[in-house]
């Protein structure tokens, strides 16, 4: 992240008390005591009175955070402790087994802490003790395993780096989704159930979910003739989303193709990272990897994204063919593409090739 933003990352969170989870995953999480009344906190466990909120979980992807394929392929390339701490926060600082695998992100990793089961309402019943934490409502607690830097060795161990891997946070605190006071709550965890069983759905909704992915851009898409060539016009606006689109880690990316007859341009929406050598200030000599391009979609209120252009030359469609989709990607090819391993289509349609005047000003050609 940015020193701009890690010192008010540093600072927000000192002043919340303390903290729920170890910042960037440095640490398993610590559950402390079992709370009165209960013989256990496993997900099962919870289920017993709380059917609907764990069948919700356990279809997201934090009940499938650790044995999710994608995760485990990148895993076995950077076997991190970070990586465990948050993909599994219920290990024993070794590789996750049974249900610290199996479960993921647990009802348990969030909501049991010192004895108490913790809840944004404090609601006391038969079952266990319950205490009001208010962090259950904030970014911040999100952030402290979606808010983290790249890693890099020295002296043996594993230090986080200033360039963000995942800065979801960052993105969230350069929006008016922020600045209105629109939290990760929100919009991931809606409200489910009617009445008294009313509650924040913890299916978790995010990046594989079609309905939340369409609502947080909307794409349009004009194609005009210059001379012997045909010009195309996207245009990719951010609209209900509360970060940067795709946001998250290397595996998000989103594609807009664009085909004129058998002619197929593509614009890729991601990061772009290179990796340095850089020296420390004790002399060591360090991998670093530094962003060198951001063309994603900015949130409301961070900057709004330039319209993007291809040229078809020598085209004499009298239209042309698109579709934008939303790609998680292998990890070997992450950061520099390759073939997805899922391609979500979020939209497509036909723009019609419009006569303009040949010496009409055009925009950036990619």
């Amino acid at each position: 992240m940015s020193l701009v933003v890690a010192i008010a990352f540093t600072v927000y969170l000192s002043a919340a008390g303390p903290l729920l989870f170890a910042r960037g995953g440095s640490a398993p999480v610590d559950l402390g005591p079992l709370p009165a009344g209960l013989a256990s906190t496993d997900a099962s466990a919870c289920a017993g009175c709380h059917a609907e909120i764990a069948a919700e979980w356990r279809g997201s992807g934090h009940a499938s955070s650790w044995t999710n394929k994608v995760f485990q392929d990148a895993y076995a390339v950077e076997p991190l402790a970070p990586c465990r701490n948050c993909h599994a926060p219920n290990n024993d600082g070794g590789l996750p087994a049974q249900l610290a695998a199996s479960d993921g992100v647990s009802c348990n990793v969030c909501h049991v802490r010192g004895g108490h089961v913790l809840g944004v309402h404090g609601v006391t019943v038969a079952a266990h003790a319950g205490r009001v934490e208010p962090q259950l409502r904030e970014a911040t607690f999100c952030a402290s395993c979606h808010q983290f830097g790249f890693f890099s060795e020295v002296d043996g161990q594993q230090v986080e780096l200033a360039e963000p891997q995942q800065d979801t946070w960052g993105e969230w605190t350069r929006s008016s989704a922020s600045r209105q006071g629109i939290s990760c709550v929100d919009c991931h965890m809606p409200r489910s159930g009617q009445g008294a069983a009313s509650h924040r759905s913890h299916a978790f909704l995010g990046g594989r979910d079609l309905t939340m992915l369409r609502s947080a851009v909307t794409a349009t898409v004009t194609a005009r003739r210059e001379g012997q060539d045909v010009i195309v016009d996207a245009r990719v606006v951010a609209a209900a989303t509360g970060h940067s689109f795709p946001t998250g880690d290397l595996f998000r990316r989103a594609e807009m193709t664009i085909r004129a007859g058998d002619a197929v341009k593509t614009l890729s929406y991601a990061r772009r990272f290179r990796d340095h050598v850089a020296v420390r200030q004790d002399g060591q000599i360090i991998r670093e990897r530094r962003e060198v391009a951001d063309t994603r979609v900015p949130p409301p209120g961070a900057g709004i994204a330039p319209t993007r252009q291809v040229r078809f030359v020598g085209s004499t469609v009298a239209e042309v063919t698109w579709s934008f989709d939303y790609l998680i990607m292998p990890t070997i090819d992450a950061a520099a593409g390759g073939t997805p391993v899922e391609r979500l289509g979020l939209f497509q349609g036909t723009a019609t090739v419009a006569t303009t005047r040949p010496d009409q000003p055009t925009a950036g050609e990619e």
